[in-house]
């Protein structure tokens, strides 16, 4: 059994074939442009934000450790309230970029280098917070030894982690930069496969159409050549019975004027025989009143020979006598 498929369902099935590719076109687009979306959410929510956060925790604490050191080289009592002043300040900026970055947050291991760069900063703010006193009493080799014991360690852990954490999160930035790099070339690859698949189908499915139309169109050619002929033959013998047809209604024209005129001389034939037939009747009726005279006559002969017959009698008695 042969699958025969009209035109309407070829052109319907190429159509659909495309949209196919279309839709799946574009869901890889959507679904890549999705990725790229959330890497580069991540990037500016996250690492960027990360980065920034971590610079501006790092340069406070540089400010905060070099007013440590002003506070502690000083031995004016303005001067060190101008410098706690300050370090006051630089304190509340540093809690307000933590509590900033702690928003940014979304990878548990930078959530747990957080919770370790809180730690050493509140350990390095109550390591000074024991030297600052020894220092405002102007004891500037003993707040100097202690710093040097007791803040400066904590700093110092502080910068370590604090490398880390902007090492972190420049890899971190970096590898979503990548996985979007990646989604995009992977995107645009797809598309182009998709893109240039979705035309070979086409174009192959439309030749088939075309070649199928083609051979529809010529087969409907023939068929309408074929009929035409057979109509152009049914035509001439139309044409041919059409003619016979009136050599013969000219045949029956004259057969019909032929007894037309024998009618009209049947009817003068009628009239004289009608005529005839009244001339007949007055003849006839004429002739019966002859018979009746006749008969009447006759009668008359009967009764007389009926007495001429006894008068016979009488005179053959009278003559035999």
């Amino acid at each position: 059994m042969t699958w025969q498929l009209t035109v309407g369902k070829k052109i319907t099935g190429l159509a659909a074939i495309l949209v196919a590719f279309l839709l799946v076109t574009g869901g890889v687009a959507f679904v890549t442009s999705a990725r790229i979306s959330r890497d580069l959410h991540e990037i500016t929510s996250d690492a960027m934000p990360g980065l920034q956060h971590v610079g501006a925790v790092s340069y406070k604490l540089y400010l905060f450790r070099g007013d440590a050191w002003k506070h502690v080289a000083t031995a004016e009592t303005g001067a060190m309230q101008t410098i706690e002043n300050q370090m006051a300040s630089v304190r509340k900026e540093t809690e307000d970029e933590m509590a900033e970055y702690e928003k940014a947050i979304t990878m548990e291991e930078d959530r747990a280098n957080f919770a370790q760069l809180r730690t050493l900063e509140e350990r390095m703010f109550q390591a000074w917070d024991k030297v600052a006193p020894e220092s405002r009493k102007g004891r500037s080799e003993g707040a100097y030894q202690s710093y040097l014991t007791q803040v400066e360690p904590a700093f110092q852990d502080l910068h370590r982690l604090l490398t880390e954490m902007q090492d972190w999160n420049e890899k971190y930035g970096d590898k979503l930069a990548e996985e979007a790099v990646g989604n995009a070339s992977l995107a645009r690859t797809v598309t182009l496969a998709l893109l240039v698949g979705s035309m070979i189908v086409a174009v192959f499915v439309s030749v088939f159409i075309i070649g199928g139309i083609n051979r529809t169109l010529r087969e409907a050619v023939a068929e309408l050549s074929q009929g035409a002929s057979q109509v152009a033959s049914a035509a001439g013998q139309v044409a041919a019975a059409g003619q016979s047809l009136a050599h013969g209604a000219s045949e029956q024209a004259a057969s019909l004027e032929e007894t037309s005129a024998a009618c009209e001389e049947i009817n003068a034939m009628v009239r004289k025989n009608s005529e005839s037939s009244v001339a007949a009747a007055g003849l006839a009726s004429q002739s019966h009143q002859r018979f009746a005279d006749t008969n009447d006559s006759l009668d008359l002969m009967v009764t007389a020979m009926s007495e001429i017959n006894a008068q016979s009698g009488k005179i053959s008695k009278i003559i035999k006598v």
